[in-house]
């Protein structure tokens, strides 16, 4: 059975997974320098009796190496190697959107799909491209980097330094962050705290619900329509927190989307909710190394 590493900017989860089951699962928090990160995971990694382990992390990944990653400081270092070297062990990273996919066509919604589209909404929107039942990476290894798709022209300014990403206006933290200044220029709510499931749960009864949760399920679905437009692929798959409220939110965006779709795709896409959720990520990691 694969070891499964997810490390993220505040945290690095792993367990040891079986057909899609978590057997255990351990959490503890990222250090702050790099070669504290790498010492913690050849650390775990030599503690793990099988030989096989996963590491999914967020940003640029490609044939092992991190090319960019942001907050946590391991750009440049080619870590499947080095972990490799001081471990002996066989070791695959990848990119964790690209972790999620392969984990839901694998064990999840997507089993039987070798051509799908997989859409994380959590503080920012990730994404990732199967085809063939491959992973593309692309050849810079920035492949399905969709939350950075330009959908608004001097939109506001994105991470990446651009302006008018759709994760820089429709990812639940950027939605909070709009709602958030929205009500500073008085825009009547109720809302005291903002967050999205209060957006949820008051977009029938509170003007600036209402107005935050359209802009999400508005750019949410031309976004989706413009992947849509460009792959063909057969199916969708939605997966992080976002989807946590997706009965709420699906049908709106959908529709969205079913007028931006072009004719011949309408109807034919189908939208999947993904299986993993809160382990998602040490999931899809130990799906690298099967």
């Amino acid at each position: 059975m694969p070891l499964g590493i997810d490390v993220g900017g505040t945290k690095i989860a792993y367990g040891e997974v079986e057909n899609g089951t978590i057997i255990w699962k351990e959490q503890i928090s990222t250090p702050a320098s790099q070669g504290e990160i790498i010492q913690t995971l050849k650390t775990i990694i030599l503690s793990y009796k099988g030989n096989r382990i996963g590491i999914g992390i967020p940003g640029q990944v490609k044939d092992g190496e991190v090319l960019f990653t942001p907050n946590i400081p391991l750009s440049g270092i080619k870590l499947a190697k080095l972990l490799h070297q001081e471990t002996g062990k066989d070791i695959f990273v990848e990119n964790d959107a690209n972790a999620f996919l392969i984990a839901e066509a694998q064990w999840g919604v997507a089993q039987g799909y070798k051509n799908i589209i997989g859409i994380t909404l959590g503080t920012g929107i990730g994404g990732a491209i199967m085809i063939n039942g491959k992973i593309w990476q692309g050849v810079h290894g920035a492949g399905a980097e969709f939350g950075h798709m330009a959908v608004m022209e001097d939109g506001p300014i994105c991470g990446c330094g651009s302006r008018g990403c759709v994760e820089a206006i429709a990812s639940p933290r950027s939605i909070e962050k709009w709602a958030e200044i929205e009500k500073q220029y008085g825009m009547p709510t109720i809302m005291d705290n903002i967050s999205m499931v209060e957006i949820m749960e008051l977009k029938d009864n509170d003007t600036l619900a209402k107005i935050a949760y359209d802009r999400f399920i508005r750019y949410i679905g031309m976004a989706v329509a413009n992947l849509a437009n460009i792959l063909d692929p057969e199916a969708i798959v939605f997966g992080g927190s976002g989807v946590l409220s997706w009965d709420i939110w699906q049908q709106d965006a959908h529709a969205v989307y079913e007028r931006r779709v072009l004719p011949s795709l309408k109807g034919q896409i189908p939208w999947l909710k993904a299986r993993f959720s809160n382990n998602a990520g040490i999931i899809g990691a130990a799906a690298l190394a099967i």
